[in-house]
């Protein structure tokens, strides 16, 4: 019952979206309800490539998910799926910061190449200020990111067989509580020992944050593709990408679990980097330079040193507050250092979202 509200809420939700939309889109011009048969026809060749490349990423995207959970089984797909939730959340984000600049980038393509350059590097600055500390910081606190929003059982470390929730951070103290623990068949787990030690959704995120920073590049130069009106390469470069994902996780998966899929999404996101870039380079002959990368990178590593380090102080004695306390401590002290060093301009920042 409660499932079939959700969609429910989801469904008027969206009607009450688009009924504001309207509203305010009618204040501006005027609307009419029309036909236009030769308009459909242009929209949906341009569109169809663009649609069918979100359709070919989202069914990468997803596909590792199958294959772990149909060669690995339930256990390590749930561990993986909170991490790739997570992932999902946070990709919004780019996507949002494109959706701004892609009228600009569009105009500037056709009237000002120069611009349009200048745009690209001011984006790409910006997404690597986003994304970098979101990699960065979120690897340094995963294992309390991770037990925020999870249950013991989904987190790395010594769990007890007759019951996975019972974790433990040392192998001396599994084996001294785990023999105690009492059977739960729901959370029980096979093993000829009392504990057992495996990789748990912390690990999942480390290093699916690696792939979240190349997703946020990937928006940029994707964003830039489809301005340029080359969205069929896009198409092309996706499509490549499905079949590198599809291969490598049946390779992988077998051996190495939710472990060789989150890497597999690493390499994955690389290739679509690699691939936008050479068309975005071969069309304008934009060259993306590194230099304000490298230094939004070091104080990034200082912002993560820094959290990492205060919640060690902080979590004995607050608990899970001090993940709250380290994420706005990171946050203050990142933009102090990033306005600092000069990479930051918030006036500027304005401008483009």
């Amino acid at each position: 019952m409660l499932f079939s509200q959700l969609i429910w809420a989801s469904v008027v939700g969206n009607l009450i979206l688009l009924g504001l939309t309207y509203y305010f889109v009618a204040k501006l011009i005027k609307i009419k309800l029309e036909v236009d048969r030769q308009y459909i026809k242009t929209l949906f060749k341009h569109a169809l490539p663009y649609g069918l490349a979100l359709i070919l990423n989202r069914f990468y995207f997803k596909i590792d998910m199958v294959f772990i959970q149909w060669v690995s089984g339930n256990h390590q797909a749930g561990i993986y799926a909170v991490a790739l939730k997570l992932m999902e959340i946070i990709a919004v984000i780019p996507v949002f910061f494109m959706n701004s600049a892609l009228p600009e980038l569009t105009n500037s393509f056709v009237n000002n190449k120069k611009r349009f350059n200048d745009l690209i590097s001011k984006c790409f600055r910006y997404l690597s200020l986003i994304g970098m500390p979101i990699m960065m910081g979120g690897i340094a606190i995963s294992f309390a990111l991770t037990f925020i929003i999870t249950s013991p059982q989904f987190l790395s470390g010594y769990h007890c067989s007759n019951d996975i929730r019972e974790l433990h951070q040392t192998q001396e103290m599994a084996a001294l509580q785990c023999p105690q623990v009492h059977l739960d068949k729901t959370f029980s787990m096979e093993s000829a020992h009392s504990f057992e030690y495996f990789y748990g959704s912390d690990v999942a995120l480390q290093i699916v944050l690696v792939a979240i920073f190349f997703v946020f590049l990937n928006s940029l130069f994707g964003f830039c593709l489809v301005a340029m009106g080359k969205q069929s390469k896009l198409l092309k470069i996706n499509f490549y990408c499905l079949i590198f994902n599809v291969l490598t996780n049946l390779a992988v998966i077998p051996y190495y679990g939710f472990v060789g899929a989150a890497f597999t999404t690493v390499l994955s996101e690389i290739l679509i980097l690699f691939g936008t870039y050479f068309y975005v380079k071969k069309f304008t002959g934009y060259v993306q330079k590194l230099g304000e990368t490298l230094k939004i990178g070091l104080i990034s590593l200082i912002m993560a040193v820094a959290v990492s380090v205060l919640f060690g102080v902080l979590y004995p004695i607050m608990q899970n507050i001090a993940t709250l306390v380290v994420i706005l401590f990171g946050v203050v002290i990142y933009v102090l250092m990033a306005v600092r060093i000069g990479v930051l301009d918030i006036d500027e920042f304005r401008k483009i979202v």
